[in-house]
């Protein structure tokens, strides 16, 4: 996927003590995708949100330049045309540390930016609950327009809420894997 997880987003300041990104876990990767050989990757994404004051925390993969962090202001970014997608969908798969765990995911949070995705606004799942084991997600962008997918520069994002997790945790750590676009 040619976007990269460095778009950080909380309600609290201090997003290096509250988001973890470990972009080559080797804790358990998914294997449904594997080919009868060898995997592509022995890796998957592991992400850790720390609680403390902050009430939700967002990660968005962005096809932009990462330093400094491009958010859409302007044109130095990269944009994918989704429009042609035969089957218009998002799919990844995802994994909790414990089960429980809550996401969302998310396409096209920069369109309120001058360079950022056509979408006029995400589109977003609904929660998904987390179990201990792979399983794959889907986003249906069928009913989308197509102008609206042919600039798309945020081609994936996850957002946690921190009610919405199993118990009161002080924690949430989830998994993310082949993520692509059909």
């Amino acid at each position: 996927m040619p976007f990269a997880p460095y778009g950080w987003m909380s309600d609290v300041t201090n997003l290096t003590d509250v988001i973890k990104i470990d972009l080559l876990c080797s804790n358990n990767p998914n294997r449904i995708m594997a080919t009868a050989g060898p995997s592509e990757k022995e890796t998957c994404i592991r992400v850790t949100v720390t609680w403390g004051d902050a009430t939700w925390a967002s990660v968005a993969f962005i096809s932009g330049p990462d330093k400094p962090p491009w958010w859409g202001d302007t044109d130095v970014g990269r944009h994918y045309n989704l429009a042609s997608l035969p089957k218009k969908k998002l799919v990844f798969y995802a994994r909790g540390s414990h089960g429980g765990e809550a996401i969302k995911a998310q396409i096209g949070v920069l369109g309120d930016k001058p360079y950022g995705d056509s979408l006029k606004t995400p589109v977003t799942s609904e929660e998904i609950p987390l179990t201990q084991d792979w399983t794959r997600h889907e986003i249906d962008l069928s009913k989308v327009p197509a102008a609206e997918l042919d600039h798309i520069c945020n081609g994936f994002g996850v957002t946690v809420e921190r009610d919405d997790q199993a118990g009161s945790p002080t924690k949430t750590v989830f998994y993310l894997d082949d993520i692509y676009f059909e």
